[in-house]
């Protein structure tokens, strides 16, 4: 990876996303930072490059808007801030502030004001560069021991991707994007056989519909419901093989996801699958019976 050279944001790196008539105007961050471009946009809000007056230094600012609009959203929002706010790690993301709203009786957006790098996993895998592997194994390393502090600490990320691992030019890796997590704590820690007291618990505590169906463990699909850390494992090897595309030799055009798919019965199916009995069984149809060749 070149040192001399910052990667965009953007998904074409030759373009940077831009604020139509800049998003300083309407972003309400207060007089501590200076809102710069708009360098990604998601499910969630939308994130802007921004300069702290007060550290002398460039910050990441995430806009949350419409808050209260969706409970489950909503506590995803919480949950995230919960989360964040306690995890200090090199390979984790850091929340420097929250911008307190001018009114507090009738907000609903929030600003969060974060660490930022150069790119994430995702944008550069689809930048026409090639990595040696000591640079792959570099990331991967630094992603296994961000991911290996968050599970120490009895939490479960739950949608490991590309795009939600940020990068430096230097390898380091920033584990981002908390809104899926869960802080399981004490009943994390592994049962010895026979010991069904804190599996009941967890299946209480711990939903099916996590992770990027791209990178979904084969227990999410297949709805086990006390699921351990080792969902995250799964992913962070979905991402490995990604990268691996990257090594000198390979295609552009032969990159891509290691398990690509429009859908994931019965979690996020397809419409087909509503009147196609060999995934499910309804009324008076039978599912027919896999044979095994």
């Amino acid at each position: 990876m070149e040192q001399n050279k910052r990667v965009s944001f953007s998904e074409d790196p030759k373009k940077s996303v831009k604020a139509s008539k800049g998003p300083g105007e309407k972003w309400k961050v207060g007089p501590n930072y200076e809102v710069k471009q708009l360098i990604g946009t998601g499910s969630y809000g939308s994130v802007c490059e921004a300069f702290d007056t007060s550290k002398k230094c460039l910050v990441a600012v995430k806009r949350i808007g419409h808050m209260f609009e969706d409970l489950v959203d909503c506590k995803r929002i919480l949950r995230e801030i919960a989360i964040l706010s306690k995890l200090k790690h090199e390979y984790i993301v850091r929340l420097y502030d929250i911008v307190a709203p001018v009114n507090m009786a009738k907000f609903d957006e929030l600003y969060l004001v974060m660490e930022i790098c150069d790119s994430d996993l995702k944008k550069l895998c689809r930048t026409d560069v090639s990595l040696t592997p000591l640079h792959i194994n570099t990331l991967l390393y630094n992603l296994l021991v961000g991911m290996k502090y968050l599970h120490s600490a009895g939490i479960y990320h739950r949608d490991l991707k590309p795009a939600n691992c940020l990068v430096n030019q230097d390898c380091s890796i920033k584990i981002c994007d908390f809104g899926l997590s869960r802080a399981i704590g004490e009943q994390h820690v592994a049962e010895e056989p026979g010991e069904e007291k804190n599996t009941q618990k967890l299946k209480r505590f711990l939903t099916g519909h996590v992770v990027t169906r791209w990178y979904r463990a084969p227990e999410l699909i297949l709805l086990q419901e006390n699921y351990t850390e080792a969902i995250d494992v799964w992913s962070v090897g979905c991402i490995y093989a990604e990268l691996l595309g990257m090594l000198e030799g390979n295609k552009m055009e032969d990159r891509g996801p290691l398990f690509p798919g429009s859908s994931c019965f019965p979690l996020s199916p397809d419409h087909k699958h509503k009147t196609d009995y060999r995934y499910h069984t309804r009324g008076k149809h039978d599912q027919p019976g896999s044979q095994l060749s």
